[in-house]
């Protein structure tokens, strides 16, 4: 192994080619970085850093997260009960990768250990640089930050025993819990009201926009976005809404409304990038629907995210 600490371009250099390692050194050789997130000295735990990142990805896309999440939930047990923030930032930013797996979730959820670890993770405090968010590259976060992207992502893969699961062992979590935020891009105001309370009904705090142009400035006000809601018919075409967002930094999922639906607008739409294409009115369960299915070819095929829905 060869890795460079200096200017720009720090990373590890693999000798060989991860993915011709077999799943048993796979196995074998990710515990070893994974106890290296200890190391003092800042070029050996840069080494252990980036390759457990590497190492888990790799198993993850294997299936092998539930071999693995015993390790790295006992390596964030370990580093909380030291009070190190930054050791079990970077180990939950590992489990967060094992957690998106297939099957991720309900697997650590199933661990013994997991009610202890999150009890644990909870009177820690300091800063933390998680090594998988690159929105987080260039500044310090706080460890309860790097805790809600775990629990946000447990939540969403280990479904409804998850949920139940991190509220009992965190008594706020409820108010630190990030709602889900929808924007919706609508002209007509009997559409808007009709939308907005069917995106309330599905859980989401609604902002709402009356052209393509408005719905920039009202995602930048608001500072978080889940769901891009759009009238595929209006004047100016939404998928540059799209793209804009998130150029922005935005990656929301995306669904176009349309009176009638159009094949020829349909295919447009999902190669842009939206998740589904509907026809009106906007129907709560049908939405929760395109978005479930959505998500789990990106799981499955681990990286796919345009899914083509016939509702």
């Amino acid at each position: 192994i060869k890795w460079a600490h200096e200017g720009a371009s720090n990373g590890v250099k693999w000798k060989g080619s991860l993915p011709a390692l077999s799943e048993d050194e796979l196995v074998r050789f990710v515990p070893i970085f994974v106890e290296g997130l200890h190391e003092p000295q800042v070029r050996h735990r840069f080494l252990a850093v980036r390759g457990s990142l590497e190492l888990v990805e790799e198993a993850g896309s294997r299936g092998l997260g539930p071999e693995l999440m015993p390790l790295v939930v006992e390596k964030v047990k370990e580093a909380a009960a030291l009070k190190d923030p930054q050791v079990a930032g970077d180990a939950l930013a590992l489990l967060m990768i094992l957690v998106k797996c297939p099957g991720g979730g309900k697997a650590v959820t199933a661990q013994p250990t997991l009610r202890s670890l999150l009890t644990a993770c909870l009177g820690m405090k300091g800063t933390s640089k998680p090594i998988t968010k690159a929105a987080y590259a260039n500044r310090r976060t706080e460890f309860r930050a790097v805790l809600d992207d775990f629990l946000e992502a447990l939540e969403v893969a280990g479904g409804e025993r998850a949920f139940q699961v991190i509220k009992s062992c965190i008594p706020d979590y409820m108010r630190h819990r990030r709602p889900k935020t929808a924007l919706l891009v609508e002209s007509d105001r009997i559409l808007q009201k009709e939308g907005t309370t069917a995106l309330r009904r599905a859980g989401y705090e609604v902002m709402v926009a009356a052209t393509a142009s408005d719905a920039i400035g009202v995602a930048h006000q608001q500072g978080a976005l889940n769901l891009l809601v759009i009238d595929a018919g209006l004047r100016t075409d939404g998928i540059p809404v799209l793209r804009e967002l998130r150029a922005a930094g935005f990656d929301p999922q995306a669904v176009a409304m349309a009176a009638i639906p159009n094949g020829t607008q349909r295919d447009e739409y999902l190669a842009a990038g939206f998740t589904a294409y509907l026809s009106r009115p906007l129907d709560g369960k049908r939405l929760e629907a395109a978005l479930l299915a959505a998500k789990a070819p990106a799981v499955q095929q681990l990286g796919a995210s345009i899914v083509s829905l016939t509702l």
